[in-house]
Formats: C-alpha cells, structure tokens, sequence
C-alpha cells in the first residue's frame, strides 16, 4: 500500500500531464470499443439482412393478397394497402431435455452448421393503413374494417381506412 502512495506522490501534479493521462484513457476505452470487428462475412450480418429481406417479401405478399380481397368489395374502388409487422421470422429450434433429480439440462440437437429447426413463426402483423376510393362511405369503411379484422386478426384500433384523393 505504502508504494501505490509513493508512486502517486512521484507523479506530477500539472494540469497537462493528467488530462493527456486522461484523453489517452478514453481513446483506449474506445478503440477496445470499436475494435468489435466489422468483418463483412460475418453470419450475423448477412443473416439479419436475409431476415429483413424475407420480412419485406412476406409483408409485400400480405398487402398484395388483402387489396385484391378489398378491391373485390363493392364500393371500396382502387386501394393501396400498407401492413405493419411486429419483428421478423422466429425460429423454433429442437431440443432435448435431460432431467435429473436436482436439475435439468437442455441441449440443442444440431445438425450441420445450425440447430434442426422444428418451427418457424411468422411475424405478428400489428397495423394496416388501407387507401381506398371508397373511404368516404361510412358502409365501405365498415366493410373494410371487418374484412381486415378478420383476414389479419387485428382489432380495429389497429385499422386505419381513409378515402383515395
């Protein structure tokens, strides 16, 4: 204890010195920081761009199949459909269990390079916005809102439908 005192004592006391000491500090911390590595190849990286891109593919299939279903209702006209989703594709992977008296122990079974998927979920929808000619007619309105309600499960507060200018 009695040396960490003396070397203190030793060190000088200018204002310079301790803020070099300092700044020298932060751009360590720093570099250990963003010294993560970007590598481009990562499969981290390119699988979080798969992911978005299928969501996109599966959220274009949904506005596509529900603004045929609604420009098929009379009154509702031309319609622009946009749906909102809550994340993207969650995958279920298998597992095996080992229980024992005192504890359990889950393993997943892995094949190849990744688990055994057994299930994949797809994306909760969370909001439609529906464009439509029709808008302005309170009956298509309700017939639009029931229709959504029902093809994508969603509550009407989560349904917005405004008239096509």
């Amino acid at each position: 204890m009695d040396k960490i005192r003396e070397f203190i004592e030793k060190l000088p006391k200018n204002k310079r010195f301790i803020c070099g000491a300092i700044a020298v500090g932060v751009l360590g911390m720093l570099l250990i920081i963003f010294s993560g590595g970007s590598s481009d190849d990562s499969p981290e990286k390119s699988s979080d761009t798969e992911a978005f891109s299928q969501n996109g593919a599966y959220e274009e299939e949904l506005e596509k199949r529900l603004a045929e279903i609604l420009s098929s209702i009379q009154g509702v006209g031309d319609v622009n459909v946009m749906i909102t989703l809550s994340s993207t594709e969650e995958y279920v992977y298998a597992e095996e269990t080992d229980t024992s008296a005192d504890r359990q122990q889950r393993e997943y079974v892995i094949a190849d390079k990744g688990g055994i998927i057994t299930k994949v979920n797809s994306p909760a929808v969370t909001g439609a916005v529906i464009v439509c000619e029709g808008g302005g007619d309170t009956r298509v309105c309700e017939k639009v809102y029931e229709a959504v309600s029902v093809a994508l499960g969603l509550p009407s507060n989560r349904i917005c439908v405004v008239k096509m200018e």
